[in-house]
């Protein structure tokens, strides 16, 4: 086993010269009076060794190890201390024979280690020294007040000295190491945990609007088929009707023809036979000249007259035929038996032929917007038109509606304003300015492209230019509103010449008053009569006829607008039908129904509300992150329980390691107070199934009851302090054991004892001893005695004769 050879020390502490002390193997003594500076020796040995604490070795700092002098000399520069080893068996592998190990510090504090002459680390040393089981504050070295220390100690503190030399603190390394691995593992789980929540909540929340926008698609996609479903069968049903249309018009086309060709034969016939008459009068009136004269005029009065019921036949059926053109005729005709109701804006005003088309294109849709005297009489109108389910109107109270009066307005091209180019009763002309606006009539589209931007612009040609700059124009098919127009002209062309009729009516009855009643002779009235009887027969069957035919004319008319009608509608499903005919199902049945179906979407489409569109891809990608993070949150769990085996593991480990330490040393504690004492002793965790409780010392000297070490006397304290402290030297044994002074509580009968135990155990270790105890001195193998002078500590070895 290695062992102290011997130390030199110089400068070091009282030791201001160089000294050596040889260290033989078994029981080495040092002894001297109390402040001759024995105790120095077991510092030097520790401060050699490269022990941290300078406390342990009685000072605050390492300067002040150094020799300070005395009253013949000075201090020191330095303090150095020189520790040889004998490893003649290489327990310290690598190294030679005899290894020499020196400390060396100045007065700035500044401390050197060396090996075997060679400067090295404190590192370096230590390792050397750990190899061979030396350590500068191992268990081995018993410093003045450990014993005093141990007896003062908590059973927590004591327990501690186990930890230490089971060497359990390798596994409480790894174990803090496995719990800042946990801690970290923890962390990252809770931070991910908190992250899964967050992601869960989200989640949650976008699976409900997800379920929501799916139901609103579905709804949506739901719309979509029964309004296509719904359009689709109002035009199968509108070319239906339009066929019905198309062949019942084609037949009444055919009566009117038939009839119209009877009509025609009569009233040549008709004309045939008044010529006859003419001429049978003729002869009649030849026969007396104021008879002729009176019967001309007669006859001319009868034929004016007719002339005006013709003439108020036809104004009857032009009437009837602008009342079949009109959209809104049916609603105008009910409307109008509300008071108030004035008309269509179209009916309220007239324009020069040539402003026609302009002036059509100009109003647009306003044209059949209802002019009314006030908004109590359009709510009324309103109210009527839902009642009887006639449809829907726009109407313009004159009490409220409001117009923007327009800036005057020139330029090359510009004819003016259409609401300048009408003329209407002034009564309505808040109505009329409403419906015409700003715009503009110009001469063609040449003109207005000048003027695009700035105005609302309708050309002679019935083109229409926006402001925005968009255009509408081409072809244009006479519409309604210019036939329209074109009749009321008709009419009015009508009236005058009923007027004028009316006057030259007038003017040949005051002829026909003034001619003489004179005597009848005698004339072909026989023949007159039967002439004038056919004539009646014939004018009844023709007027048969022209009913008829009016009558057909009506329904042709009326059957051609509804064909119009029917066009426009299917036109304008057909391009309804362009957004649904891509669709992959289209169903079938009652329109009412489907109607119902489609309300009821709509209705669970509002309440459904605005919806999120992005939701449903937005909690795929969600439900992917929230399934990682889940799976990363497992992985984490299944580290942590990894961890937690590992310190599982760890613990014990540290448990088995702990307890074979106790058991040994209690076993050694239990031989070594039975040596020492007689008695029995033993050691005992305050709970035995907690290794980190307190360690209790027990012992029951000799006639004596168990006590714990606090309750025991302090000579029995000190045996027992000592008994334990040996008991863990025996469990990890050392080259070396360092005593100082041990034995000073120590009555004659136990430091007897306590000697001989050393000796018995210097046999297999080398022990130095501090003491100054005549008995403990009697035992040993060698004794050094330490003087002092003038502060200066001097060795000497002493031989003590055999006993």
């Amino acid at each position: 086993m290695v062992r102290i050879e011997r130390i030199s020390m110089q400068g070091f502490k009282s030791f201001a010269n160089k000294v050596v002390v040889p260290l033989l193997p078994g029981l080495n003594v040092i002894s001297g009076p109390n402040g001759s500076g024995k105790s120095n020796i077991v510092d030097a040995l520790c401060f050699v060794l490269g022990i941290r604490s300078t406390k342990t070795i009685r000072a605050e700092r390492l300067n002040e190890l150094i020799f300070k002098g005395g009253k013949k000399r000075g201090g020191a520069e330095y303090a150095v201390v020189n520790l040889y080893l004998d490893n003649s068996d290489k327990t310290i592998p690598g190294e030679g024979d005899e290894i020499k190990i020196t400390r060396k510090v100045n007065k700035n504090g500044s401390s050197i280690y060396k090996l075997n002459g060679k400067t090295v680390n404190r590192r370096k040393i230590v390792d050397v020294l750990a190899s061979a089981g030396i350590y500068a504050d191992g268990h081995n070295i018993i410093m003045q007040g450990d014993i005093t220390n141990l007896i003062e100690m908590s059973p927590q503190q004591r327990r501690e000295i186990i930890d230490e030399v089971s060497g359990i603190g390798e596994f409480e390394d790894k174990k803090q190491k496995a719990e800042k691995e946990l801690e970290k593992v923890d962390q990252k789980l809770n931070e991910v945990k908190i992250r899964l929540s967050e992601k869960e909540t989200l989640l949650k929340k976008l699976e409900r609007e997800q379920k929501l926008a799916r139901e609103y698609k579905t709804l949506n996609e739901d719309l979509k088929v029964l309004t296509g479903s719904i359009i689709k069968i109002r035009l199968d049903n509108a070319k239906k009707r339009l066929e019905e249309i198309m062949e019942e018009l084609k037949k009444k086309e055919e009566e009117f023809s038939e009839v119209n060709e009877k009509f025609e034969k009569l009233d040549l016939e008709l004309t045939e036979k008044q010529k006859e008459i003419n001429k049978t009068m003729v002869e009649v009136f030849k026969m007396d000249k104021n008879v002729r004269e009176k019967e001309e005029l007669r006859s001319e009065i009868e034929r004016y007259q007719n002339k005006i019921e013709s003439n108020l036949r036809e104004i009857k059926r032009l009437e009837e035929m602008i009342s079949h053109l009109s959209e809104e005729g049916s609603i105008i005709k009910r409307l109008k038996s509300i008071s108030g109701v004035y008309g269509t804006v179209g009916e309220l005003f007239s324009a020069d032929g040539k402003f026609q088309s302009a002036i059509e294109v100009a109003l647009g849709n306003r044209i059949n917007d209802i002019v009314v005297k006030s908004d109590k009489v359009a709510e009324d109108c309103i109210n009527l038109l839902k009642k009887e389910k006639l449809g829907r109107a726009t109407f313009l109270p004159l009490n409220k509606i409001r117009y923007k009066e327009n800036e005057p307005v020139s330029g090359e091209g510009i004819i003016d304003y259409a609401i300048n180019l009408v003329k209407y009763d002034k009564s309505f002309e808040p109505a009329i300015k409403y419906a015409f606006g700003d715009t503009l009539i110009v001469k063609d589209l040449k003109t207005a492209r000048k003027y695009i931007g700035k105005y609302r612009m309708v050309t002679l040609d019935g083109d229409l230019i926006q402001k925005s700059g968009a255009m509408t124009g081409g072809f244009r098919k006479k519409s309604d509103l210019q036939r329209i127009m074109e009749f009321r002209k008709n009419i009015e062309d009508l009236k005058k010449e009923n007027e004028k009729l009316d006057e030259k009516i007038g003017i040949l009855e005051g002829k026909l008053s003034k001619i003489k009643e004179v005597e009848e002779k005698a004339v072909r009235e026989a023949d007159v009569s039967k002439l004038t009887d056919e004539t009646e027969k014939i004018r009844k069957e023709r007027q048969k006829l022209y009913d008829m035919r009016v009558t057909l004319q009506h329904k042709v008319s009326d059957l051609r607008i509804k064909k119009a009608k029917i066009d426009a509608e299917i036109e304008n499903l057909e391009m309804e039908f362009q957004e649904y005919k891509d669709l992959d199902r289209f169903l079938e049945g009652d329109i009412e129904v489907l109607q119902k179906q489609r309300r009821n979407i709509i209705e669970k489409l509002r309440r459904v509300g605005p919806v999120n569109q992005r939701a449903i891809e937005d909690y795929e990608n969600m439900k992917i992150l929230y399934e990682d993070l889940k799976k990363k949150v497992e992985r984490i769990e299944k580290e942590k329980e990894s961890i937690l085996k590992i310190a599982e593991s760890i613990e014990n480990k540290r448990r088995e390691a702990f307890m074979n330490a106790f058991n040994k040393i209690n076993e050694n504690f239990q031989n070594i107070f039975k040596e020492l004492n007689g008695g029995e002793a033993h050691l005992e965790l305050e709970d035995p199934n907690d290794i980190r409780s307190g360690l209790l010392i027990k012992a029951r000297p000799l006639g004596k009851k168990t006590l714990s070490i606090d309750s025991m006397s302090g000579g029995e304290k000190t045996i027992t302090a000592l008994a334990f402290l040996f008991g863990v030297q025996m469990f990890k044994p050392a080259p070396f054991y360092i005593l100082d002074e041990a034995d000073a509580a120590l009555d004659s009968v136990n430091t007897k004892k306590v000697a001989e135990l050393l000796k018995r155990q210097s046999k297999k270790a080398q022990f130095i001893v501090i003491s100054h105890n005549d008995i403990t001195l009697r035992y040993a193998d060698q004794v050094y005695g330490i003087s002092m002078e003038d502060g200066v500590s001097k060795v000497m070895a002493i031989k003590l004769p055999e006993s």
